[in-house]
């Protein structure tokens, strides 16, 4: 709790005295993730809502003309949907509408999701917002009400609850392959060309049934094509198989 005062604190002097610095630059200074500021504001302009992912899939509707940013490390992909339009199953959803991109949802990675009020980008009003977070606080979606005077909005109010999430710090194991090391990563990537490599990768993997009906397309092709495989994985127990290409 003591942290979650700290950072509440940074938040509120960074506003003050910085208030066109985004919230995921805080948190690189601060060295937390965008969901622990927003996790800290709880009660105060921030709301947990109390919805299953499906759930809140179905009353994005309603929220009228919302503008959705999806971010990832690199890039940030930004749509403005005047009406959309849903696809939903208990994993995916997607959100299309005739004039902007698509937007492809993957529920089962959503952990926590605020409502509060933020703005699209600096110097422009607050506006309500929906943002969605994985389990290491990492900002998967952020949905804007361009018409906050939609009953979306309104009905979304009723769902507000005051539970903290429990984030998992995340630790990177990936680096950039050296100099020294990207000849023992080409001997071994062509290692897997042939049948007794690819078998030993899926052994590691996890998938010792696999078999490719064709060789093993070579590394230096501009172009490789999934369709000259076939699969035939087995599937671990109380998990059905995969289907295979079509």
């Amino acid at each position: 709790m003591h942290q979650t005062n700290v950072v509440f604190e940074a938040f509120e002097e960074a506003r003050l005295r910085a208030p066109h610095l985004e919230c995921r630059a805080l948190a690189r200074l601060l060295g937390c993730s965008e969901g622990e500021i927003q996790a800290s504001r709880l009660g105060r302009g921030v709301h947990s809502l109390a919805l299953t992912p499906c759930d809140l899939i179905m009353m994005l509707p309603r929220l009228g003309r919302v503008q959705m940013v999806t971010r990832t490390t690199h890039a940030a992909l930004s749509s403005r949907l005047n009406a959309c339009h849903i696809d939903a199953d208990q994993r995916h959803a997607s959100l299309w509408s005739d004039q902007a991109l698509a937007m492809q949802l993957l529920l089962p990675c959503w952990y926590w999701v605020c409502l509060s009020n933020e703005r699209p980008t600096p110097g422009e009003p607050e506006v309500p917002c929906l943002q969605v977070f994985d389990r290491f606080g990492r900002v998967l979606h952020q949905l804007y009400g361009l018409t906050p005077e939609a009953p979306g909005w309104t009905l979304l109010d009723y769902f507000t609850a005051l539970k903290r999430p429990g984030f998992t710090r995340c630790i990177e194991m990936t680096h950039a392959c050296s100099e020294d090391d990207r000849p023992a990563l080409l001997e071994s990537w062509r290692a897997l060309r042939d049948p007794g490599g690819s078998r030993s990768f899926c052994r590691i993997i996890g998938y010792d049934g696999w078999r490719p009906t064709v060789p093993w397309p070579d590394i230096s092709a501009r172009r490789c094509h999934v369709s000259v495989l076939s699969w035939h994985w087995p599937a671990p127990v109380g998990v059905r198989s995969p289907p295979g290409p079509a």
